[in-house]
């Protein structure tokens, strides 16, 4: 099968991912102190736009080493750490609905957790 090289390309994916995957984390933090900081359309924006911006920027960062690029960076995200943290995460997020129905299976209430009790349970 044919290498699809990037070429010195492959620093500016690195760089423009990283840097916006930068502005996805900090970049709310006026809102998070100040809620009014953005307006609501800004706010609206934001929070649909966000998450598919976040799975380009994952895509970018990935891209050289699924490119077949053999650079310090593809080399640490190859390293067997990460296939032993991804089968376990993976696994956990198999399990983890198992685990939630199990542990509220004598509630009589639903088993539905809204957005009030994920804040509750895991806000800091």
């Amino acid at each position: 099968m044919a290498q699809f090289s990037l070429g010195p390309g492959k620093w500016v994916c690195y760089a423009v991912s990283v840097t916006i995957l930068g502005l996805l984390i900090w970049g709310p933090r006026p809102v998070i102190l100040d809620p009014t900081a953005w307006s609501y359309g800004v706010q609206n924006l934001w929070g649909s736009t966000c998450r598919s911006i976040y799975v380009l920027m994952v895509f970018l960062v990935t891209l050289p080493g699924m490119s077949g690029s053999k650079d310090i960076v593809a080399r640490f995200m190859s390293h067997d750490f990460f296939a032993w943290f991804a089968r376990i995460t993976f696994t956990g997020y198999l399990v983890h609905y198992i685990i939630i129905e199990a542990s509220s299976y004598g509630f009589q209430d639903s088993t539905y957790i809204g957005f009030e009790e994920m804040n509750e349970y895991f806000a800091c």
